[in-house]
């Protein structure tokens, strides 16, 4: 999928979800996490620095390659793909649902890929792990600056 396709990216990690989208012009913003109670009270503005940094770490992302398929043994978690800390969902332009899920595992033992789950996949894959640390990275840098909130009218 190319960064065009990409409308939204979701990352719960560690129970904490962060959101990327589009805004109107296709700049990306920092959306962060919001309820439904928040939700109609305002809108976001995107930032030409936080978007930068969105966009750059998106569009690696969405160049994702596959490693390696690796079998998984039912009942068996040895990869962490199972009960993960983090997962991952990515959407197209104006969806609700999803048009991948995946689920990240442990990290290699050699440190250079990570494990993942496309979900409803029947095996795992690795991808390098300086993908995955792109995209925590992102979330780092965002979310200690994000955009500023504008009240809507």
């Amino acid at each position: 999928m190319t960064i065009e396709q990409i409308g939204a990216l979701e990352i719960l990690r560690k129970g904490a979800l962060h959101r990327f989208e589009r805004d109107e012009t296709g700049a990306w913003l920092y959306h962060g996490q919001q309820d439904d109670a928040n939700a109609a009270t305002h809108t976001h503005r995107a930032d030409p620095i936080v978007a930068s940094t969105i966009t750059q770490a998106i569009t690696m992302f969405s160049r994702t390659q596959k490693e390696q398929p690796i079998p998984l043994i039912p009942g068996s978690d040895e990869y962490g793909v199972s009960r993960p800390d983090t997962l991952v969902m990515v959407y197209q332009p104006s969806k609700a649902e999803p048009v991948a899920r995946f689920s990240l595992g442990i990290v290699s033992p050699d440190g250079y890929s990570r494990y993942v789950l496309p979900i409803g996949a029947n095996e795992a894959v690795t991808i390098a792990e300086y993908q995955i640390t792109n995209l925590m990275a992102m979330i780092d840098a965002v979310s200690k600056n994000p955009a500023p909130m504008m009240p809507s009218a």
